[in-house]
Formats: structure tokens, sequence, C-alpha cells
């Protein structure tokens, strides 16, 4: 992987030295050149590249030239992690922000105006982007509302944290499976090599989305499936390992249930019980005792550690696509 951090240059120079690396993809600009600052990771796998760029705001202008010059046939799937952006792509006006993904076509010109922004940049060749996309359209923008774009966010942002460890046949693989994603294809019809990693982003979607309404008693399966925007059916298989998912649900709660009672030693069991999505202090006691063999005041008075809880997942999303491999 390599890095590039402007920021070590003296601030006046930093801007020229970026116009320069940047000449062959776009003309830049800035009212200002003070105050610019600029790092970039990028890692690549063959003729694909993934490129994470936090810089400062400016114009960009893909022109006609660059994109006759630069022999371009590359696709870039875009996305904003902070910031927002409009520009005019062909002939369309385009705006997006934090979460959307814009679909770029490196032999069209165009045009934009940035804030101050982090993002992350896949770039596929054409090729093999139209065998999944064979209509991708330049300045496509996927809304971060979608579940589609749920999905795609999340795959993106597994493969930033992982991109300085995987293998060409590994990254070709997630790269194939985020395709796949945007193609809407059904998990039957994935391919072998990328349905772990569809596998492993759908997972981790289902699991943000609990964790974030564990608190919420009504939590159920219809609300998971629409934010996930996949099957009970695919659900259910996600979670196999687990029990299924209520189990997951359930551990999950118990698992933050055990935290508060060790580390808010001033918390009423009926506050633990609500923040944790259980109906009432005595369902939650009950449940807390024939998971941990001990109740709630139990563990507070005894002063035991949270190790040996037993309901461990796995941290990061290259973990979780490799367990799902494990079981292909």
């Amino acid at each position: 992987m390599q890095r590039i951090d402007l920021n070590e240059l003296p601030t006046r120079e930093r801007f020229d030295a970026w116009t320069v690396l940047t000449d062959p993809f776009f003309m830049v600009s800035r009212q200002r050149k003070s105050d610019f600052h600029c790092r970039m990771s990028t890692a690549q796998w063959d003729d694909t590249l993934l490129v994470e760029t936090e810089v400062s705001e400016q114009r960009y202008e893909h022109t006609v030239r660059h994109a006759r010059s630069g022999g371009w046939d590359q696709i870039v799937f875009q996305m904003y992690r902070r910031g927002a952006f409009r520009g005019i792509y062909g002939d369309t006006e385009v705006k997006a922000g934090a979460g959307d993904i814009i679909l770029i076509d490196f032999s069209q010109p165009f045009a934009k105006e940035s804030t101050d922004e982090v993002d992350l940049n896949l770039v596929v060749p054409r090729e093999i982007v139209q065998q999944r996309l064979p209509y991708a359209q330049h300045g496509a923008v996927l809304n971060h509302g979608a579940p589609l774009a749920r999905l795609a966010n999340i795959h993106l942002e597994g493969l930033r944290v992982c991109m300085d460890r995987l293998e060409p046949l590994q990254a070709h693989g997630a790269i194939d499976a985020f395709l796949t994603l945007l193609s809407g294809a059904g998990f039957a019809e994935i391919a072998p090599t990328a349905l772990p990693f569809v596998r492993a982003t759908a997972r981790r979607c289902a699991e943000d989305y609990v964790r974030r309404h564990l608190h919420d008693t009504g939590l159920d399966i219809a609300a998971i499936v629409r934010h996930c925007g996949i099957s009970r059916a695919t659900l259910y298989r996600l979670f196999e390992q687990d029990g299924g998912i209520q189990a997951f649900i359930r551990n999950e709660r118990l698992s933050v249930a055990w935290r508060l009672v060790r580390e808010c030693p001033s918390a009423k069991m009926q506050e633990i019980a609500d923040s944790c999505g259980f109906n009432d202090a005595a369902g939650f006691s009950r449940a807390f005792r024939q998971a941990f063999d001990a109740t709630p005041s139990e563990v507070r008075g005894a002063g035991r550690t949270a190790e040996g809880t037993g309901f461990k997942t796995p941290d990061e999303w290259i973990e979780t696509v490799r367990r799902f491999q494990s079981e292909a």
C-alpha cells in the first residue's frame, strides 16, 4: 500500500504539489492556496485500485483533454465518507454527500466543487464492471438512504479497513462481490468466490442495525430485513452459527447488560433492562441468570470480570468473510 501525505510539506507548497500530482486526472483550483491539507492511501491489485483521500475543499475539472489523452478505460465508484459536492457529469447536474456513492466514467468529462472531503474511490477496469453492470451510467448516484447503498457503504468500508492485508485473489473476490451487490443479483446467483464477501456485508448491516436498536423492545425481523434489503430466509442463514437471529439479539442485549452492570454501579436494574430492550426488570434478571449463572446483583457485588461471557462475534468485516469461507 502506498501513502502520500502532503501535510508534511510546508503549507505554501502543498497545493502546488497537489496540482502536479493530480494533473493527469484533473485541473484543480481553489480560492486560496493556504490552509490546504491532503493525505492519500492507495492499494492496488492488478488493474484495480482503492484510493482513500482526505483533502481540503476545491474545484475539480476532468476535461475532454483529460478524458481523451489519458486513455482512461476505468469506472470509479466514489463514496463520500465526509463532505459533499455538486457538479456536472456529462449533461447531468449531480449533488451528493456523506454515504452517497457516485459512478464516474473517466472516459467522459465532468466538473465538481467539493467541500473538505474524505472519500473512498474504487477504480475498476470497464470490462470488469460491464460484466456485472452493463448499463452503468456516468454520474449515477446511489443515495445513502437506500438499503443497497447501506450494503455498498459497509462493503467499501470493509475493504478500506483491510486494504493493506488483502491478497490479490481476495481483493478480486471482494470487488466482484461489490459489483454483484450493485447489480441487485439474488444470493443464489452470486459466484462462490464472491458469496462469502456478500454474506459478510449483509450480516454486518444486520448487526449494526440490531446494535443501534437494542433498547427497542419492538425490534423485530421485519425491520431488520427492510433495513438490509434482504429476505427473511437470507437473514436466518446469516446467523445460523449463532443459533438464529433472535439468539444473536438476545446475546447482544445480555452482553451490553453485563457491561452496564459492571461499569454503572449506580444504575438501577430497571434502567439497565430498559436500555437493553427487556420488557421489565424481572424478565431481565431471569434471562441474565440463565445466561451467566448469576443474577445482576451478584455480578455487581462479586466484582466479576466480563471474561467468559461467551458471546463472541467477529470484530472486523474480513473476519466475518473468513468465517463464511470456512463454512463453504
